[in-house]
């Protein structure tokens, strides 16, 4: 199965090639641009929010924890074992994934 990142790499060989062989420059950029926003659609798609369950801290793995050094795009399962939550210091243990019904749909994430 391959991942996200390896067909953005795919991809990227194809436009690159393209690029060098004078086809229409323009049209190529447009579609690696589409590619991305698709691979970045689908991240999306696949990341879940995690609820605190002793204070309700909501973890947003597309905002991560940047005042805890955790990046923006940070998957709840890539956190370090060590991370806490940043309310009530928590454990990973303590937390659980926010349902899809309870989560909003209507997020934009771009």
């Amino acid at each position: 199965m391959k991942t996200h990142i390896n067909i953005y790499l795919e991809t990227k060989k194809i436009v690159e090639k393209y690029i060098q062989t004078n086809v229409d420059k323009a049209c190529v950029v447009l579609y690696y641009k589409y590619i991305q926003n698709k691979i970045q659609e689908e991240i999306h798609l696949t990341m879940k929010k995690y609820t605190c369950e002793l204070c309700g801290y909501e973890y947003d793995p597309r905002v991560g924890d940047p005042d805890n050094g955790i990046e923006e795009g940070t998957d709840f399962e890539d956190l370090p074992a060590d991370w806490t939550c940043p309310l009530c210091g928590a454990g990973k243990d303590d937390f659980e994934v926010v349902s899809d019904a309870s989560s909003s749909e209507d997020d934009d994430w771009a």
